[in-house]
């Protein structure tokens, strides 16, 4: 009896293993090469991006005022609650008051949006 027999069939499972790991990290290089940018706005200026958030902002704000709305009060309550714990064990809570500051100033710019036109259906005499 050869002295590698009790070797062989470890051998030809670590062939298997080592050929799968091998065929599993081309599958992933070239699908992590080929994918596309996460971020599209990468490659844009900071105040070009800031331009843009802003304008979303507002575009959201004037759709969905009353909910915009109710997220900073709430955002501006967290903060104020959560300085008051800072203070409490002794932190500065002045940066979560600013925070708290700016989405009750957020709140206050914001404008209610006009009422749009109701058009109703008219009714189809022809049935």
């Amino acid at each position: 009896m050869d002295k590698f027999t009790a070797f062989k069939p470890v051998s030809g499972m670590l062939a298997v293993v080592m050929g799968a790991v091998f065929s599993c990290g081309i599958i992933f290089s070239s699908t992590t090469q080929a994918a596309p940018e996460k971020n599209p706005m990468k490659h844009l200026k900071k105040e070009k991006k800031m331009e843009i958030r802003k304008s979303e902002e507002e575009r959201i704000a004037t759709e969905d005022y009353d909910k915009f709305r109710q997220q900073n009060l709430s955002l501006a309550k967290y903060y104020k609650a959560m300085a008051k714990r800072v203070q409490k064990e002794g932190g500065d809570p002045t940066p979560l008051l600013k925070a708290a500051e700016h989405f009750l100033a957020k709140n206050n710019k914001l404008k209610k949006p006009a009422a749009k036109p109701f058009h109703p259906v008219p009714n189809n005499p022809g049935r």
